[in-house]
């Protein structure tokens, strides 16, 4: 046969590894989901022990998200609750955006108060170190409910071919920590929020 036909390189990066491939999905369908509920769980007891605040806040789960959601009570908003909120995300997910963990601040929708403190929180002094703010990228990419947020990218704590998991959580604890130290500071924001939105 004279004729041949040329695959993109990363199709045939792909098929060159295809008994590797096809383990890799494997993982995902099954064991994946499992383990990634237990790191979820282990997380969860992590905190707690160390951001001892936690122990005092209402924590709920979220399954679908792949999250974790901590609040007190002096956060909750026409019921529902603006939250630290820390999301696992779906590593399996083939576009990383999608799949990305982070640790940031949840705020309901419906609250009316969602557009002044999404507001308050652009101000440096007002949101932790190291957090990001809605306001600096395109709205139709990121969801108002988090105005504040920071990334721990899965791919950061791959290392020589396996996961280092103590690092990972221990970047989560930390930035979890720094939204719990600004606790006093989100309350005052909330309740100047609730108070401009009555009008």
């Amino acid at each position: 046969m004279k004729q041949t036909i040329a695959l993109s390189p990363r199709v045939a990066l792909v098929l060159g590894h295809i008994e590797t491939v096809r383990e890799v999905y494997g993982v995902i369908g099954g064991e994946f989901g499992q383990e990634m509920k237990r790191l979820r769980t282990r997380l969860d007891g992590i905190l707690l022990e160390e951001i001892p605040e936690l122990k005092t806040w209402t924590r709920e789960e979220s399954t679908n998200e792949n999250a974790l959601y901590y609040y007190p009570a002096s956060w909750k908003v026409r019921g529902d609750a603006i939250a630290l909120w820390i999301v696992l995300g779906n590593p399996e997910e083939l576009d990383p955006s999608d799949g990305e963990p982070y640790v940031g601040l949840y705020v309901p929708r419906r609250w009316r108060g969602l557009a002044a403190l999404t507001h308050m929180l652009k101000a440096k002094g007002n949101r932790p170190d190291g957090f990001d703010h809605i306001c600096k990228h395109a709205a139709e990419n990121y969801d108002e409910t988090n105005p504040i947020w920071a990334y721990v990218s899965y791919a950061r704590y791959a290392r020589k071919g396996k996961f280092d998991t103590l690092s990972f959580v221990r970047k989560i604890v930390l930035l979890s920590k720094r939204i719990v130290s600004k606790k006093e500071r989100v309350d005052s924001m909330i309740e100047l929020a609730a108070k401009g939105s009555k009008h």
